[in-house]
């Protein structure tokens, strides 16, 4: 994914990942594949695809992640979700509160995301 975009999306969001700055996410996402020259579904792929990386990495925080995926969610809910996309933002929704039976002590990012996130991308290294 270039530098540029994950800059941009850096600065979209703030460390707790509420959405800063007045420019709306989706429009500027879809002039991004404009510049880039690609369709709409294969940027949401990577963009969710680095996402995931970098949280399995520890580089990104969930919450980071987590707003980014769900601001791209309606771009690719209007280009058909392919199914890396889905699968990636389906580990991220999972982390966004506690299963029943959780106790107070289990985090769901931990509990839920991060094998789902291990398990899209060990299907990505075999794929």
């Amino acid at each position: 994914m270039s530098n540029e975009i994950f800059n941009w999306l850096s600065a979209r969001f703030d460390p707790r990942g509420h959405e800063i700055g007045a420019i709306a996410l989706e429009e500027d996402f879809r002039a991004w594949a404009t510049v880039l020259d690609v369709p709409v579904a294969m940027l949401c792929d990577r963009v969710a695809l680095h996402l995931a990386q970098g949280f399995a990495a520890k580089r990104l925080s969930f919450t980071f992640c987590d707003a980014v995926i769900n601001g791209l969610s309606g771009v690719a809910l209007d280009t058909g979700p392919t199914d890396l996309f889905w699968a990636i933002y389906l580990a991220f929704d999972a982390g966004e509160y506690n299963h029943s039976g959780d106790g107070p002590e289990i985090d769901p990012s931990e509990a839920y995301t991060r094998p789902m996130i291990q398990e899209v991308l060990a299907g990505q290294a075999s794929g």
